[in-house]
């Protein structure tokens, strides 16, 4: 059974990937997969060099990831290149990780934006109030207000994910109420598992 985690910058789906891999759940992070295919040797990063050129990597043939972010940000047709080459061998390797597991979780920051909500048997929505997400942004990245709430407004609205969701946990107040939450999906999820 393979369990999608999601939700916008600042919900804390990352704690709660941590809770799951605590209880000794298998929890997969896209964006380390992300990270891992653009090394030197992997495939992908071939294909970006071909795509975007030289200009894009560093001098020790590593790739530049600020510089390509420059490029192809606000830049709809270049961010459709690289999304091209990066999505399927993302997808690759994460289904090869999840292949021979009974119940997998993976945390896949833009999945409805990448349409993959139907690869996974149940979607998880974690969200948390807007005032609560931007202080999260402001402590963790070092991001001025305006650089933060510009980072909340480029991503799909909360509510549209909370509305395709199976599950939603709310992870606006004190982390032991998120994880009641939690347990009670794996309840749920457990018992729908059982009776397959």
């Amino acid at each position: 059974m393979k369990i999608a985690i999601t939700g916008n910058i600042g919900s804390g789906k990352s704690k709660v990937s941590s809770y799951l891999t605590s209880k000794g759940f298998k929890v997969f992070d896209a964006d380390l997969i992300a990270r891992e295919v653009v090394k030197p040797g992997e495939e992908a990063l071939n294909s970006i060099r071909e795509t975007f050129g030289d200009e894009v990597f560093n001098e020790n043939g590593t790739l530049n990831r600020s510089k390509l972010g420059t490029v192809v940000f606000g830049d709809f047709r270049q961010k459709e290149k690289l999304e091209a080459i990066l999505h399927p061998v993302i997808w690759k390797r994460l289904e090869r990780l999840m292949r021979d597991e009974t119940i997998v979780f993976a945390e896949v920051p833009l999945l409805y934006e990448v349409n993959w909500q139907d690869r996974f048997d149940y979607v998880i929505v974690i969200r948390a109030d807007d005032d609560i997400r931007l202080k999260r942004i402001l402590l963790r990245d070092g991001s001025t207000e305006i650089q933060a709430k510009a980072k909340m407004k480029a991503q799909m609205p909360q509510c549209k994910k909370e509305a395709l969701a199976d599950y939603v946990v709310d992870n606006s107040g004190e982390f032991s109420q998120t994880i009641t939450q939690i347990e009670k999906i794996l309840g749920f999820i457990g018992g729908k598992y059982e009776k397959n």
